[in-house]
């Protein structure tokens, strides 16, 4: 059975009429949630065991998966509790960016703001990132006669107190690279540059040192989802670390190489359906 592509292109981007157009023209069906649907998603004409996949913004989602018949499969590529930080850290350690960190709880930092500040900081400024893939707050430095004020300000951060976030020290990034990526043989699908000395560049090509880490990083054998993102980073002495693992459905694509996505991700979305359909238990009349 083809996959049935369902996209979220919530801004009109030229990446995502690019996604569009490529699944399009590999000749599937791709529902497009826009301005036309007033944003939202309509499963009429979906079956159950339809074969789906969604790429878009997290919350739709979730959104996408609660109205979609029970039985479409595989739908996104993104298993929220494989993302947290606290899962994949342990597991790609020697890779990290932010090697020096600590994983806690918001009320343990407000609680003991000065002693992290001690252990992680530099200048007075730490970095914190959400545990959670959903990014309740932008991972970034934070000065501490900002602290208080942060944790307070919902239009920036969402959090309460029992989240986890990782602490780390500061440093410097000099460029940055999205990679497409996916289990066992697929390896390298796609990759784009989105970020190069502090301006955002999207170009459709990354150096040898990220490409050699990310086929180092997939050698480890962690995989969160059949496809999954792999970003990596640069910092000023030209070394090369993982900056986060992200899901494939929730992650936008910047000059990745769309027809490789499409092809590459509908035929695994499709081994997979077929390899489930044929475990189904079979029901009698």
């Amino acid at each position: 059975m083809k996959v049935k592509w369902i996209i979220e292109n919530f801004t009109d981007s030229e990446d995502y009429n690019n996604l569009i157009k490529a699944v399009t023209d590999s000749g599937r069906e791709c529902y497009v949630i826009g301005k036309r649907n007033n944003f939202d998603f309509d499963p009429k004409g979906y079956n159950e065991n339809d074969c789906v996949i969604f790429q878009g913004s997290i919350q739709m989602t979730r959104h996408v998966k609660s109205k979609l018949p029970k039985g479409c499969f595989p739908v996104a590529y993104c298993t929220e509790d494989n993302y947290l930080c606290s899962n994949y850290y342990p597991k790609l350690t020697p890779f990290l960016f932010n090697d020096k960190h600590e994983i806690v709880s918001v009320e343990k930092l407000k609680e003991q703001k000065f002693d992290f500040y001690r252990k992680f900081g530099k200048e007075a400024l730490i970095y914190i990132r959400p545990d959670r893939g959903d990014k309740p707050f932008v991972g970034q430095l934070l000065d501490l006669q900002d602290f208080d004020r942060f944790w307070k300000n919902n239009i920036v951060c969402n959090v309460d107190d029992k989240d986890l976030v990782v602490v780390s020290t500061p440093k410097k990034i000099n460029g940055e690279w999205r990679f497409v990526v996916g289990k066992d043989l697929t390896g390298i699908i796609a990759y784009s540059t989105y970020q190069y000395q502090g301006q955002r560049t999207l170009i459709p090509s990354a150096p040898q040192g990220a490409i050699d880490l990310a086929e180092e990083i997939l050698d480890v054998r962690y995989y969160p989802d059949p496809v999954f993102v792999l970003d990596i980073c640069e910092d000023n002495d030209g070394t090369f670390w993982l900056l986060e693992v992200n899901s494939f459905s929730s992650s936008g694509l910047y000059e990745c190489n769309k027809n490789k996505i499409v092809e590459a991700v509908s035929e695994i979305a499709e081994d997979e359906w077929a390899l489930w359909h044929k475990t189904l238990p079979i029901v009698s009349d």
